[in-house]
């Protein structure tokens, strides 16, 4: 059995110590998702555009077909200045 004064102090390290791990940890979390959160929206936009350019080869009018392509080929940097002067305006 470990003596009262003893177990306190003991406990109190430890609560210290996992309140720093948990804050740290929460931190760590934080700093990752504001760095993946610009490349998820780049992803995200990416992963539509292929799946425009998917549909784009079903349109059996050619004219049609260049057309829906030429859109989907928009770059995300491209589609965000597009999106910026409109909101500009």
């Amino acid at each position: 059995m470990v003596p009262a004064p003893v177990f306190t102090y003991y406990s109190h390290c430890v609560h210290r110590g996992n309140t720093t791990m948990k804050n740290t940890a929460l931190l760590a979390v934080a700093l990752v998702t504001l760095a993946v959160s610009g490349c998820a929206a780049s992803l995200v936009y990416d992963s539509g555009r292929s799946w425009k350019q998917q549909e784009c080869y079903k349109i059996p009018d050619q004219y049609e077909r260049q057309r829906c392509l030429k859109s989907a080929a928009m770059s995300y940097d491209e589609y965000r200045k597009t999106v910026a002067q409109e909101q500009a305006r």
